[in-house]
């Protein structure tokens, strides 16, 4: 369940099985948050419906792979 919603929310999920994983977990950590960026976007369609609404993010880099969240509802008012 914690692998699936990160992976819905644009995170991801670490599961060690021993203290001496940790350090390796952690630099990578780091790492991620040394390289993040926010991007903002503003929707075309206008309809308060609350319905759900799908983002892809594509990214022109070889190297980079973007997580984020696959999408969000719609306001209603």
């Amino acid at each position: 369940m914690l692998r699936q919603l990160s992976q819905e929310t644009g995170g991801r999920a670490f599961f060690p099985t021993q203290v001496s994983e940790l350090a390796g977990i952690y630099g990578q950590i780091s790492d991620e948050l040394s390289s993040q960026y926010t991007v903002g976007y503003t929707s075309r369609n206008a309809k308060r419906d609350g319905a759900w609404r799908r983002v892809v993010v594509r990214v022109n880099r070889g190297n980079a792979v973007p997580r984020t969240k696959l999408g969000y509802f719609a306001p209603t008012r």
